[in-house]
């Protein structure tokens, strides 16, 4: 099984100037209840991640999963990241087009 996935920005000029950003505040009173912890902590770390790599990187899910929580709510990654998907937190058509 792969533990690795690449993620890279969406550019999204609306989203820049009007969005929040995930560290902040607001994200963990109205985003919690929607995405779950284990979600908004992982969206966390990609920010923090953009904020070193811009252009994108290889995130190690395992690696990544086990400096945010123990290993038994790893199994939570799958759904956590669907929910990131269905929340519009990832463009699953860019991710197809290979963008």
């Amino acid at each position: 099984m792969n533990e690795t996935i690449h993620v890279r920005p969406l550019l999204d000029p609306i989203i820049d100037t009007l969005g929040h950003d995930p560290r902040s505040p607001y994200p963990e009173r109205f985003w919690l209840p929607t995405l779950g912890p284990t979600a908004l902590a992982l969206l966390r770390l990609i920010a923090y991640r953009f904020d070193r790599a811009e252009h994108g990187f290889v995130l190690d899910l395992a690696v990544s999963m086990e400096q945010l929580w123990s290993d038994e709510s790893t199994s939570r990654v799958p759904a956590d990241l669907a929910a990131l998907i269905m929340s519009g937190g990832e463009d699953p058509a860019r991710r197809r087009q290979g963008r």
